[in-house]
């Protein structure tokens, strides 16, 4: 997988200049997990002209920091050595490329990930933290040119912290190939989610499909990603609002609650239960959406409560066919 900087994550929203050197410090952390996988970070030339301060572009800021030795790896990967993606670029400025629905990402890290994938190559966006762009995954619009009516929407991976992207690292090291790898690379993944001890047996009666399990794995990716996003007080972060806007909401939702005829009509199926957690008939009426042969839900538990657990109660065949 190739991994590239999200450049557009340096936007004039540092006030600080302890604030500025922690975002960098955190930055370099993540490039060192990069290297502990064989992978490097690449980002643009064009990153030298960002402004992590009002009015101040990168290097003049960058020069205002204080702990040298930071200081000196920040210069030489960002504007010195690099590498930089330029080297292989793959889409060109006649590419249209949104992300939002508005926002304009060719001749960007976002909108060169994205062409990536869209040629089947694996790429996903180192983000600096915190930003506007702390929510994952990305979803990014393609199209030929301004006027084209045929588009194509890419899901990039999008990481900020360190820990998370170690983790995504370890379990994309040996490609997933059976349900039951896929259970335990989760459970072992994702530990902000609280899995029923069965939630994936249905799964096991299933021919597997890659396509399908990454789908999942995107799904519990963001189910994690808004679970870290409450604050002391137990109120949902800008990035959990995020989060929830972009997936929770609209025709194109991945995640949705059952309409209140399937509430009525399936109210047993819709009911869970696990005896090592003491959990009996915990209903769970949201899901995700999987495509496959047959419809696969993934149902969990709702609301999030900030310091309670988000369960992972069932991964299979959709429960309320009609």
């Amino acid at each position: 997988m190739d991994l590239l900087l999200n450049d557009l994550s340096i936007h004039e929203q540092f006030h600080d200049l302890t604030d500025l050197q922690r975002a960098f410090a955190q930055l370099i952390e993540m490039r060192r997990v990069a290297w502990s996988f064989e992978r490097e970070v690449r980002c643009t030339r064009l990153i030298y002209g960002r402004k992590p301060i009002p009015g101040v572009e990168l290097l003049s800021a960058i020069n205002r920091i204080s702990n040298q030795n930071l200081k000196r790896a920040i210069l030489s990967w960002l504007t010195r050595s690099g590498p930089f993606w330029e080297e292989s670029q793959k889409h060109s400025g006649d590419d249209w490329l949104e992300c939002e629905g508005e926002l304009i990402v060719t001749d960007t890290g976002v909108g060169e990930a994205a062409f990536r994938m869209l040629n089947d190559e694996k790429c996903g966006l180192i983000t600096i933290y915190p930003s506007d762009w702390t929510y994952n995954p990305l979803l990014v619009t393609w199209k030929r040119g301004i006027e084209a009516t045929d588009t194509t929407v890419m899901s990039v991976n999008n990481w900020w912290a360190p820990r998370e992207l170690e983790n995504d690292l370890a379990r994309m090291r040996s490609p997933i190939g059976s349900w039951q790898e896929l259970a335990e690379s989760s459970v072992s993944s994702f530990d902000g989610l609280t899995f029923f001890e069965e939630s994936f047996d249905p799964l096991f009666k299933l021919p597997f499909s890659r396509s399908a399990s990454n789908r999942i794995g995107q799904l519990l990716t963001t189910l994690s990603s808004l679970v870290r996003a409450y604050d002391a007080d137990g109120n949902r972060t800008g990035e959990g609002h995020k989060i929830y806007s972009k997936f929770f909401t609209g025709e194109r939702a991945w995640f949705s609650d059952s309409s209140d005829s399937e509430k009525r009509r399936f109210r047993e199926e819709l009911k869970f239960s696990d005896r090592t957690l003491q959990i009996s008939g915990l209903s769970c009426t949201w899901h995700g959406k999987i495509n496959y042969t047959t419809p696969i839900r993934m149902h969990f538990s709702w609301p999030i409560q900030a310091g309670k657990p988000l369960y992972i109660v069932y991964i299979g065949p959709k429960k309320t066919m009609r």
